[in-house]
């Protein structure tokens, strides 16, 4: 069986890689659209900086990044987390799990990933660490590359596994797995 994640839009916003120095103005709420069906949480004119533990792999100019060299580099202690789930995407895309889903997948003896802390409150970032081949043409790149580090805006492109046989399935069962 192929289990696929989907996050929902949290009302508070969460960082890892980022701080928040400004809040950005929320969204205006209209009566006819249900809160919930647009992220309010990012709003429009915030202002970011980079924490110093990333400014080496955080691009300069669009702000990008490449998750794994993120998780190598570590997290902060001084990070607040505030999701009332046992997993969650912040807002800077770091999937984190809740110390009780840690042990629930290690009791379950499932592979393919690693953790590391982030704060002080039982948080950890995981890191799937099992890759396979996705088919060609399982994701179309789109959009134009930042001309510093050659990265694509989150979201150019697509594609959705929507079948095993479109990846490479791994050779053991109850794994985390990504391409």
């Amino acid at each position: 069986m192929l289990y696929l994640f989907i996050f929902y839009f949290y009302l508070r916003r969460n960082w890892v890689v980022f701080r928040e120095v400004k809040a950005p103005k929320p969204f205006p709420r209209f009566q006819f659209i249900p809160p919930g069906m647009f992220d309010t949480s990012r709003g429009m004119g915030g202002v970011f900086q980079t924490r110093p533990r990333y400014q080496r792999v955080v691009c300069g100019r669009c702000h990008r990044f490449d998750s794994d060299k993120i998780f190598r580099a570590g997290f902060d202690e001084d990070v607040t987390i505030r999701f009332r789930d046992d997993f969650a995407t912040t807002n800077d895309r770091i999937f984190l799990i809740s110390q009780r889903m840690l042990e629930v997948l290690r009791k379950g003896k499932v592979g393919g990933f690693e953790v590391k802390p982030v704060g002080k409150e039982g948080w950890h970032a995981l890191n799937v660490t099992l890759r396979v081949d996705s088919a060609p043409g399982a994701y179309e790149e789109a959009g134009a590359r930042c001309r510093t580090c050659g990265m694509r805006k989150e979201g150019a492109g697509g594609g959705l596994i929507e079948l095993l046989s479109e990846v490479t399935a791994p050779a053991r069962s109850n794994v985390f797995f990504t391409n």
